[in-house]
């Protein structure tokens, strides 16, 4: 909860590099108008016609641009993840969608159809969390893309384009930059993802750089010791059993759920054709499997970890590490609804857009 919004937006944005100390005090008030009427516009967050027109010249002006404003808030969230022994950094993928009729055309495709009257681009962001204050500290990195119609249906063919081309390259540069703006701090961060995380390159990136993590797992890898990773998982004693509440979601009813507990260390192979290229990875793994559930809707989560796990106490707490990545996707959620409204934004230049959002961001 912001305590003081004036003393929040000029820690925040006192460092964009807009040309012009002007331009930077403009930002300032208008993320302070911003602040105090979540979820309004610009023009109804605006005093009066003057300051409408003040935030509007500031929004189309071509020397500013949307980069300064977005390192400005990152380097914000860097100074106050100081404070904090241990940061978990929660990543999650978003699309933004536009009415066509609304929005510039050098949006991309955001749907299973280029034919779709909406428009838009997808962001990724990271959002560091204290797990010992149960804090959220703030946004360190978001980077963003449109999908070009020329590649629409091409996903088929990801196993002959370079790893640089795909868009799972995504989570090794937001790690890059964030470990670029963190500096030391990065050795007390551990990155928290979902299944679209566990590719082998992203995975030896990270553990190459000696950088933490807690990732699920979507493939059943194999093992150095043989087999694969989740028939060996299943193999392993349940070591701790725990009762959680599973809250209402969508369609989903909410409920009760016994979890079973199993850990092991592992050492993960990449797939047999890039095995020549990528190392042995010796990580530890962590099976959370709810007991007794309806066999298609019961929760099972296969974590792979940099973490030591060697008792239960551990391996609940790597559970409780991925428990907390929802708040990265109830961040895009209320950024994208009655917290900000970005998506009813309507402008005609794209750059003009990319401002507004890093505004509404941080």
């Amino acid at each position: 909860m912001i305590k003081d919004i004036q003393q929040w937006a000029e820690f925040t944005f006192h460092a964009s590099e807009l040309g012009d100390k002007r331009r930077t005090n403009r930002l300032i008030k208008m993320v302070c108008g911003l602040a105090k009427n979540v979820g309004k516009s610009v023009v109804q967050s605006s005093k009066d016609d003057a300051e409408i027109e003040g935030n509007y010249r500031l929004i189309r002006n071509k020397h500013v641009t949307a980069d300064p404003i977005a390192e400005s808030g990152f380097a914000a969230t860097a100074t106050l993840a100081q404070n904090y022994s241990e940061v978990l950094a929660l990543e999650d993928t978003t699309s933004l969608t536009y009415r066509r009729e609304n929005m510039p055309d050098k949006l991309g495709y955001t749907s299973n159809s280029l034919n779709s009257k909406y428009t838009g681009f997808e962001a990724h962001s990271i959002l560091l969390f204290s797990p010992e204050h149960q804090h959220t500290i703030g946004l360190i990195e978001q980077r963003r893309w449109m999908r070009d119609g020329k590649n629409f249906g091409n996903s088929k063919f990801n196993g002959k384009r370079d790893y640089q081309d795909k868009e799972s390259y995504k989570w090794e540069l937001a790690s890059s930059a964030m470990a670029e703006r963190l500096g030391d701090k990065i050795n007390d961060c551990i990155s928290v993802c979902d299944r679209e995380a566990d590719v082998i390159e992203y995975l030896s990136y990270k553990c190459t750089h000696n950088q933490r993590f807690v990732v699920r797992a979507k493939s059943n890898r194999p093992l150095e010791e043989g087999g694969r990773l989740f028939d060996s998982m299943n193999k392993q004693t349940v070591e701790d059993e725990y009762t959680v509440h599973i809250p209402q979601r969508g369609g989903r009813k909410g409920r009760d759920a016994i979890l079973s507990i199993q850990y092991a260390q592992v050492d993960v192979l990449a797939p047999e054709r890039k095995q020549a290229t990528y190392p042995t990875l010796p990580i530890y793994a962590v099976s959370c499997r709810e007991i007794d559930g309806d066999a298609d809707k019961a929760l099972h989560w296969m974590l792979l970890t940099t973490e030591p796990v060697t008792c239960s106490e551990q391996a609940r707490k790597i559970v409780s590490f991925y428990e907390a990545r929802w708040k990265v996707e109830l961040f895009h959620k209320v950024w994208k609804s009655e917290g900000t409204n970005v998506e009813k934004l309507k402008m005609h230049q794209f750059e003009s857009l990319e401002k507004l959002h890093h505004a509404h961001c941080a």
